[in-house]
């Protein structure tokens, strides 16, 4: 035997490891996104992977405590909203490093040793927590690996998501980093891309809106509304829903409950109780995209992804609540826009009931949405951002 070196590290593929949070949608779509858009530009070149990593490491005590936080704050988000304003208030005192630290004791030691072991050339974090996971473990066990943060919040930003140990931090317009360089990340460390959606919601859609909506048994003929709870399926918009379906309008109405079991059998049972709409109750909807493309309007959280989502195929939206303070910058950035509504008004909202069915009511909106300057820069934004991470890795 020789002393040649048989390392097989040496031989393999680049490895991107993609953290996340399945709390809500936003986290885990971004981070699809981005594997995809990497893959289609190199098919087969990296070996990558978007986890859950609080579940997937065996932190059980921090996945089942931030999930259950998570719940809840989406079914207080009044309550929400005020901590959030208590803790952009204190700036400078709470960030996600120390955060993670001291109250995931579980996630740090068990996150890190995961890294450890994958020993990941590239890191692309879209949740804070993950960030400081990864920024700890770096440091801890002296390894060789980019750390990229992704701010999923478009047009505002949680204080968790300032980290001076992350390479980079990429934010989604100016005002989210302008609000981050308020808040504390140095402006040399930002770099400001459009938020990446999954390439389903820019390829021509291969069905038409008569056989989706026939197969979900609807009248083609009608005005259709999509009605979306997010990924856990909590909050206000349920009770906009019924009051649509109870509302006489001979609409279609589109109802995805996320993962809330309790929710789509509640949607079941009011979608059996008579009424002039047709309603379609969904639990978790893996083909979001053909169901905005099967819309005229779009009613849900203000949460960015599933938002864009609706944007995309040309739905204007009613607002039904802003789960958390960083949310509020997707509602002002469609009321400020002219694409939709924010019906916690009691007012707007029967205002919107009442000119829904009118002809060319919905056109100015739809019209302000085809040629809002950040919509069109959507198409392709995922591709550009895996172009930029790509470019800051050492080449193979």
């Amino acid at each position: 035997m020789t002393g040649e070196r048989t390392d097989s590290s040496v031989f393999r593929k680049k490895r991107i490891f993609i953290p996340m949070i399945e709390v809500g949608g936003g986290h885990k779509a971004v981070g699809l996104a981005i594997r995809d858009a990497i893959e289609r530009l190199h098919p087969g070149e990296y070996e990558m992977s978007v986890v859950d990593f609080p579940c997937i490491c065996g932190a059980r005590m921090t996945d089942r405590s931030l999930k259950a936080f998570w719940s809840a704050c989406l079914a207080q988000p009044v309550i929400t909203n005020k901590v959030n304003i208590w803790l952009e208030a204190m700036n400078g005192l709470l960030r996600s490093n120390a955060v993670t630290r001291f109250f995931s004791v579980d996630f740090v030691m068990k996150g890190m040793r995961y890294i450890r072991e994958l020993q990941p050339d590239f890191i692309i974090s879209t949740h804070f927590f993950c960030t400081s996971v990864a920024v700890f473990a770096r440091e801890t066990y002296g390894l060789d690996c980019r750390i990229v943060s992704h701010v999923n919040d478009p047009f505002h930003a949680h204080p968790f998501w300032v980290n001076q140990l992350a390479d980079e931090v990429i934010v989604c317009s100016r005002s989210a980093f302008d609000h981050m360089a308020k808040m504390g990340q140095k402006q040399e460390s930002m770099t400001i891309l459009p938020l990446p959606l999954h390439a389903k919601f820019f390829d021509p859609v291969t069905r038409s809106r008569e056989e989706i909506l026939t197969e979900l048994g609807l009248e083609p003929s009608r005005l259709t509304i999509l009605a979306s709870s997010g990924g856990e399926g909590i909050g206000d918009t349920s009770h906009f829903i019924r009051e649509v379906y109870l509302s006489g309008l001979p609409v279609n109405l589109i109802t995805v409950s996320g993962r809330n079991e309790r929710l789509l059998k509640a949607s079941r049972l009011l979608a059996a109780r008579p009424s002039k709409a047709l309603m379609a109750p969904i639990g978790y909807a893996a083909n979001m995209n053909e169901l905005a493309f099967a819309s005229d309007v779009g009613l849900a959280k203000a949460g960015p992804s599933s938002l864009l989502e609706m944007l995309t195929k040309g739905c204007p939206v009613m607002l039904t609540h802003v789960a958390h303070q960083a949310e509020q910058g997707n509602l002002d950035f469609i009321l400020d826009g002219g694409m939709g509504w924010d019906i916690r008004n009691p007012e707007t909202f029967a205002e919107v009931l009442d000119n829904l069915l009118k002809p060319g009511f919905l056109e100015p909106y739809q019209r302000r949405i085809r040629e809002n300057e950040y919509v069109r820069l959507l198409p392709g934004a995922s591709e550009r951002l895996a172009i930029h991470l790509l470019a800051g890795m050492k080449p193979p």
